[in-house]
């Protein structure tokens, strides 16, 4: 019986893997991940997001407000990107599919 459950486990993952919105979700990953632009885009947020940290930590209010003005542009930049917000999307249906999934468990 358990084994029989386990196997139902595996099927209906399966199942949810091969539809259309989770290939989606993942290709969009691998999409952003080989981006190039996106790529540099993050490591830039990421090094002003360090910067603005730090002087936020020394008390620079000045140097802080400079790398949060960076940090701000290239978060815009990033979530304005239209694989982002493709990404974004698709996501938000997994999320639904996901919730509908679980809710359909708790019964």
């Amino acid at each position: 019986m358990i084994e029989n459950f386990f196997d139902d486990i595996r099927n209906i993952k399966n199942d949810i893997l091969n539809l259309e919105v989770s290939k989606r979700y993942f290709e969009y990953i691998e999409l952003i991940k080989n981006n190039k632009e996106l790529q540099n885009f993050f490591k830039a947020k990421k090094y002003y997001k360090q910067k603005m940290v730090y002087n936020e930590y020394k008390e620079n209010e000045a140097k802080y407000k400079k790398y949060k003005t960076k940090y701000d542009e290239y978060s815009t930049l990033i979530n304005n990107h239209p694989l982002i917000i493709n990404f974004k999307n698709i996501k938000k249906e997994i999320i639904l599919l996901t919730d509908e999934i679980k809710d359909i468990l708790v019964l």
